[in-house]
């Protein structure tokens, strides 16, 4: 089960509830208009491809629109104990990927027009 909360500006998308962030990145997108709740899809959709090996971890991923961009804070709840600067280092490789970003674009787009 997904829970999707939103919050003002705030969209987070979260595997449990309550929400824990025992890891954690950010990140920006900048892009025009995009859906968040189609952004934050496809970000947890990868955050959970690039860690599914960590046993019991419930990724949570919140996007934030901004002005020119979207910021972006990926992670979520490790049951177990993991080198926790390793697995940020990961995540935030994820969310500067360009090659990514664009996916995440092409699929959030609210018109063709967008693009990061």
């Amino acid at each position: 089960m997904t829970h999707i909360l939103h919050i003002g500006p705030t969209l987070t998308l979260a595997r449990r509830m309550p929400i824990r962030w025992d890891v954690e990145a950010r990140g920006v997108v900048r892009s025009g208009p995009l859906s968040r709740a189609r952004l934050a899809l496809q970000i947890r959709q990868d955050l959970w491809r690039l860690l599914q090996r960590l046993r019991g971890f419930a990724p949570v991923v919140e996007v934030t629109a901004s002005e020119g961009g979207y910021a972006l804070r990926a992670g979520g709840q490790l049951v177990r104990r993991f080198p926790k600067g390793h697995v940020e280092g990961l995540i935030t490789d994820l969310l500067g990927s360009r090659a990514h970003q664009e996916r995440w674009c092409r699929f959030a787009a609210l018109r063709r027009a967008a693009s990061c």
